[in-house]
């Protein structure tokens, strides 16, 4: 089996199992805090808005990329490190078990007439306000 398909394999079977864990320190829950803080800095401190956004998608894309090279890079001479590394990746990336189950209590809620309920369980999936 192709290495590519290995890998994506085993981060669906992770997801699959374990579902996207929640904890504080989750990758993506930390590359959204970057980018947070990175924007309200660059907001207050830049005042040409457009380059404040450009800087700011840069910073955000640049440190994760930067962050996976070093893990990709550190654990190539560990058997399986480099696709270890790969697989967390994609498994923190994913997170389709958690994405079904919140779609089927959204569909719940919209099935029993709760509108309200519905927008509600929404806003788990998006970041968006979801109360219009």
């Amino acid at each position: 089996m192709p290495h590519n398909l290995v890998v994506i394999t085993a981060a669906l079977v992770l997801d699959l199992i374990m579902g996207d864990p929640v904890f504080s320190l989750h990758p993506v829950r930390l590359i959204g805090l970057l980018a947070e803080k990175t924007d309200g800095y660059l907001q207050r401190n830049y005042s040409n808005k457009k380059a404040a956004g450009v800087t700011g998608v840069l910073a955000v894309t640049f440190i994760p990329l930067l962050l996976l090279f070093f893990f990709l890079e550190t654990t190539e001479f560990l058997p399986y490190g480099k696709p270890a590394v790969e697989i967390v990746v994609i498994y923190f990336s994913i997170a389709l078990k958690d994405l079904v189950r919140h779609g089927l209590k959204v569909q719940r809620a919209l099935e029993e007439g709760n509108l309200e309920l519905a927008r509600k369980r929404v806003s788990f999936l998006v970041t968006r306000d979801t109360g219009i």
